[in-house]
């Protein structure tokens, strides 16, 4: 049963992503746009930094390595959760309809129905800036501490893609969700690409503990650059995963919940 369910799994990934090499250009164009749009806001931390001398106390490949880190998680969200910019439509349109009569659990082939091969442009644009930023902080890096930064990652990604997958499930009731996307990749823009100390702290202690935007990039960053004041000290390398995964899995909750007031096309 595991491997079928899993079988199934990667043949509905596999046509998603067969799907985008019908629009070629998109892509290409993409390899243009983005870049372009990423530097002009490494080009705005640049030029606040020299302004400034340093932001909240970080300079400017300091900031550079915490945009990076950021980017990088949400590379991988654009890959894996761009479907929820078009929730509303989905529910709007009927287009659960399908996803309820075949025998497979609905938020898979929700979570399977658009794997986003430009969000990998994302993820490489991330990646290349946190390496030059590292480099320039001379970090060292050894296995041990790649293999935390992995798993941060992935717990800052679960973060971002339960909160977005929260908040654009209110499409069940309200049939409409795409502000509140666009509302919260505002806000996490805001809360993953600037150091959080720049904030009032009542608003630093809102993005810890009631929608922890700290954990994705802020306080890893921090703990990585050997800051005073890391909260949970050595162990934030190890909490955003577990917190990742907590949340995505509430997230899922709420979206299974939310689906049992789906009206059908027919409806």
């Amino acid at each position: 049963m595991a491997s079928n369910l899993w079988g199934t799994t990667l043949y509905l990934m596999k046509l998603s992503i067969k799907k985008q090499f019908a629009y070629p250009l998109m892509f290409i164009s993409c390899l243009f746009l983005i870049p372009m749009m990423v530097a002009s806001g490494v080009l705005l931390l640049y030029a606040l930094a020299t302004h400034f001398s340093s932001v909240s106390g970080w300079s400017f490949d300091q900031l550079a390595l915490l945009y990076g880190f950021g980017y990088l998680s949400h590379g991988l969200l654009m890959v894996f959760g761009a479907q929820n910019i078009w929730m509303d439509q989905l529910v709007i349109k009927g287009e659960f309809d399908r996803m309820l009569l075949r025998p497979l659990p609905v938020i898979i082939q929700y979570a399977c129905s658009n794997i986003n091969l430009i969000g990998l442009i994302d993820v490489v644009i991330g990646a290349g800036i946190l390496l030059a930023a590292s480099w320039r902080l001379n970090l060292s890096w050894n296995v041990g501490l790649v293999f935390l930064l992995l798993l941060t990652l992935a717990g800052a990604t679960w973060i971002r893609l339960a909160l977005y997958l929260i908040v654009c499930s209110t499409a069940f009731w309200t049939k409409r969700s795409a502000s509140l996307f666009w509302l919260m990749t505002d806000l996490m823009e805001r809360a993953t690409q600037l150091p959080l100390s720049i904030y009032p702290q009542r608003f630093q202690l809102v993005l810890t503990v009631i929608l922890p935007l700290a954990m994705i990039s802020y306080q890893p960053v921090k703990q990585l650059l050997h800051q005073p004041g890391s909260w949970l000290a050595g162990l934030v390398f190890l909490a955003t995963p577990v917190i990742g995964l907590f949340i995505l899995f509430l997230a899922v909750r709420f979206f299974n919940f939310g689906l049992k007031r789906y009206e059908s096309a027919g409806s």
